[in-house]
């Protein structure tokens, strides 16, 4: 796989002896993609590759890699293996030719032409609405009736005395 972009970090040298005693030493790095939404890819070069493909914070590379994945104690690790590194120029990847632009989009450091081709502009009508019913009211409405009772008697006036009436409160609900 390949991806141009500029190195933005450049990590130290790390080296050490493996468990049969072969010397080893890797070179990490981020770089950084020329995408609309650049992404950041962190990788090494490992081994003779490490002082084969020295690079610098800024530099602009074409970085040929492969991607590995390993098991270690039941969790998965991966890993971007830098083989190659080449400089390369900013913007489109190398051997493509550029698209043509039909959408009349003008890319930064291009002449913007002086007038733009215009589009018949379509008036639209609304859509017709279909009929639709009335819908019930969410809450049924309850009615309170108040009966107030003195001296064993039943009145529905609130005139009575309030020390001689007793409210019972029914409710009921009307549906529509």
């Amino acid at each position: 796989m390949e991806v141009i972009g500029r190195i933005i970090v450049a990590l130290p040298e790390v080296s050490g002896t493996s468990s049969r005693g072969n010397a080893w030493k890797k070179r990490e790095y981020v770089l950084e993609t020329f995408e609309t939404y650049p992404k950041k890819i962190f990788f090494d070069f490992f081994g003779e590759r490490a002082d084969q493909y020295p690079l610098n914070v800024g530099d602009t590379v074409k970085l040929s890699f492969d991607i590995e994945s390993r098991e270690y104690n039941g969790r998965w690790f991966t890993s971007i293996r830098g083989w190659k590194s080449e400089p390369a120029q900013e913007g489109a990847p190398m051997g493509q030719q550029p698209m043509q632009n039909p959408t009349g989009f003008v890319p930064a450091g291009q002449a913007f032409p002086t007038r733009l081709p215009r589009q018949p502009i379509r008036h639209l009508s609304p859509l017709p609405r279909p009929h639709l019913p009335q819908k019930p009211s969410p809450l049924p409405r309850a009615r309170q009736t108040t009966i107030c009772l003195s001296d064993n008697s039943a009145h529905t006036s609130r005139n009575a005395p309030a020390s001689r009436r007793t409210s019972i409160h029914k409710t009921s609900v009307d549906s529509h």
